[in-house]
């Protein structure tokens, strides 16, 4: 008993370790996919972000984030107004 105990200990820090990785990359697929089908759905529309992008960078623990999500939301709906004028 006395030596199965730390093999197991690190088996389960290991296995928390991986289980934690997949669902932080989980999350990031997620959002990467939901901030890009969010406006191809147009569930977003650029009066929503510039509404939105000055209240929440008011926070300044959240500044950094809003603006990259932000921009990126822009950033999309920019390619979606070049591309639906372009087919005009």
């Amino acid at each position: 008993m006395g030596l199965t105990s730390p093999c197991i200990c690190h088996f389960h820090t290991f296995s928390v370790r991986i289980s934690l990785a997949k669902v932080i990359l989980g999350a990031l697929v997620y959002l990467a996919a939901f901030l890009t089908l969010a406006p191809l759905f147009r569930a977003v529309k650029r009066t929503d972000v510039q509404t939105l992008a000055p209240m929440l960078g008011q926070i300044k623990i959240l500044k950094p984030v809003t603006s990259l999500v932000f921009g990126y939301e822009l950033h999309v709906l920019d390619v979606l107004q070049s591309r639906k004028t372009g087919a005009d």
